[in-house]
């Protein structure tokens, strides 16, 4: 990404969870500072009821299929929201791309929620670069990351917890209360829970892959990262 110096980096997290939104702002905020241009890119919805993070971003929309309606809440079930999510998401995304190259912005690369697969598929398409970003602690990323590759079976355990941890899979100690809910008890959220496992199937195909994390939090996440 680094050779890509002034070129545009659309970042694309996860429409109305501030918590994985925050942490890619702060992102591009070091973008900008090496002199890349981020472009937040975020549902029609979220941009009419939220005001813009302000410099140095440009903001640019794509649909979720309830723009005039209520977003995510428009939907009881998690599930059908997140399959409208894709049917919109995908089309107004490969939209963007194309009429931002159009306009002689094109993007360099989209750094994307991996809870939205989809978004790697259209960007690859158009020849853009993508790179996942993982917006929660590298704990939690490595537990879904097991759970996809189908060497910890649901429900997660605290003694599944420990025993990854005794094997140096994790960088840190995971109290009982400290295990992901979503996979701690499935049936309460499956949408979520298969979303959050499923993230991980496909990151061999992105460019690069970032954790969201900090060494006071997972002191040895440089060690299990190698």
């Amino acid at each position: 990404m680094g050779s890509a110096n002034g070129g545009q980096v659309l970042l694309l997290p996860f429409p109305a969870a501030q918590g994985h939104t925050n942490p890619m702002l702060q992102f591009g905020r070091r973008l900008a500072y090496h002199g890349l241009r981020p472009t937040l890119v975020t549902t029609r919805y979220v941009l009419s009821t939220t005001p813009p993070p302000g410099d140095p971003f440009r903001v640019a929309a794509i649909s979720d299929g309830f723009d005039d309606a209520s977003g995510m809440a428009a939907l009881p079930d998690p599930g059908e929201y997140l399959r409208t999510l894709e049917a919109h998401g995908s089309p107004t995304l490969a939209e963007l791309l194309a009429s931002e190259a159009r306009a002689g912005r094109p993007a360099r690369v989209l750094v994307y929620d991996p809870h939205l697969p989809w978004a790697r598929r259209v960007a690859r398409a158009a020849g853009v670069a993508t790179v996942a970003f993982l917006s929660q602690p590298c704990a939690v990323d490595l537990i879904y990351g097991e759970v996809c590759a189908r060497r910890l079976a649901l429900p997660v355990t605290p003694t599944d917890a420990s025993g990854l941890y005794a094997r140096g899979v994790l960088g840190v100690e995971l109290g009982p209360d400290d295990v992901p809910p979503f996979v701690a008890t499935p049936e309460l959220t499956p949408a979520f829970c298969e979303q959050s496992v499923e993230q991980f199937a496909g990151l061999e195909d992105d460019d690069d892959v970032l954790v969201n994390s900090f060494t006071d939090l997972e002191p040895k996440l440089p060690q299990i990262t190698k």
